[in-house]
């Protein structure tokens, strides 16, 4: 699954793409793995690895887990170091995702 989002990191203006390649598991949730980048409406990028757990039920699935970045962008360089966690929620042909530090 691939997923597109809009909206700010680090203050910036940020386009997010991420790929999820997942394991359905005997508890039916899938276990899988991310990549993905950032790119700033200033051309700035950082790469994205991540590991997260998706759930489905009541006509919507649900996932979480954590990402790792790595940029040379000094607009995006407090990314480097820290984990960012994410839970994201498609329902309906749509999906809204949040973001948060770990450090």
């Amino acid at each position: 699954m691939t997923d597109h989002q809009v909206g700010t990191l680090c203050g910036a203006q940020v386009d997010v793409t991420v790929t999820y390649v997942g394991t359905i598991r005997p508890s039916g949730t899938v276990a899988g793995n991310d990549d993905g980048f950032v790119a700033t409406a200033g051309r700035q990028t950082a790469t994205l690895t991540g590991h997260g757990v998706t759930s489905f039920g009541s006509g919507q699935l649900t996932g979480r887990g954590a990402l790792f970045c790595e940029t040379t962008s000094d607009e995006l360089s407090r990314l480097n170091g820290i984990a960012v966690l994410f839970e994201y929620q498609v329902a309906d042909g749509k999906s809204e995702g949040r973001l948060f530090e770990w450090k």
